[in-house]
């Protein structure tokens, strides 16, 4: 192991140095004063490399945008309450922001029969693990259905699909041509069985963003909801 080599008094911040150049000349009785004044000395000093405060408002915004990105990559791979968690954060940070808003509400809708808070049987280990082991087990659908199958997990739904119709509304009103919002309101209406006012909302969508990327999907999607409505196709086809 090779030695560790003492810096020089040369090296270190001038008042530092100054300081203990005096700790080495000062008589023993005072030296446990020097070394004091020499640790406070030390400690005020920040370095280069020191992390920045995550209130400084620079890091702060690229730490929000990593957030932003999570919440969508969190209701892709079913962490669903994580999503409404990390959405409810920003919202309590930025209430009039519209994208925040917006965020929460596609989680509470993606949320669907499940609570937003997990059990304390969810809590334990063995829940978490039964929980990772139907993750792997059971296809969202299949997850969805059996929730739904029990009373606590309709109510669940209903509650969060309520929460989510709410968040939407809220969106509109800070910026009725946020165009991402009639997206989420057509796939919550259709998850309702409102076809009529999932069309609207679609084509609302559609209007605002004629070249999103979504678009394709939407059209598609509007053009089963007119088949359903003239009875061309099963409902269920439909649905998600």
């Amino acid at each position: 192991m090779q030695p560790v080599e003492t810096p020089k008094i040369a090296q270190l911040e001038p008042d530092v140095a100054a300081t203990v150049a005096e700790v080495s000349e000062a008589p023993p009785q005072k030296l446990a004063q020097r070394i004091a004044y020499t640790t406070s000395i030390a400690k005020g000093k920040q370095s280069r490399s020191a992390p920045t405060p995550i209130s400084d408002p620079p890091y702060a915004a690229i730490v929000e945008r990593a957030v932003r990105y999570n919440i969508q990559a969190d209701i892709d791979n079913r962490r669903f309450r994580t999503a409404v968690a990390h959405a409810q954060h920003l919202v309590d940070l930025h209430p009039a922001d519209p994208e925040d808003t917006f965020l929460l509400a596609e989680a509470y809708r993606a949320l669907g029969p499940r609570t937003a808070e997990p059990s304390d049987k969810n809590l334990t280990r063995r829940g978490k693990a039964h929980a990772r082991m139907e993750l792997m087990r059971r296809t969202p659908e299949e997850e969805e259905n059996e929730l739904l199958s029990r009373p606590d997990g309709r109510r669940s739904r209903q509650a969060n699909q309520e929460k989510a119709e709410g968040l939407y509304a809220k969106v509109q009103a800070m910026n009725t041509s946020y165009a991402n919002v009639y997206r989420g309101l057509g796939l919550l209406y259709e998850d309702q069985g409102k076809w009529k006012e999932a069309q609207a909302a679609y084509g609302k969508y559609l209007e605002l963003a004629p070249d999103a990327s979504e678009g394709l999907r939407i059209r598609r999607r509007l053009d089963a909801l007119d088949k359903a409505l003239n009875g061309l196709v099963p409902v269920f086809e439909t649905n998600r």
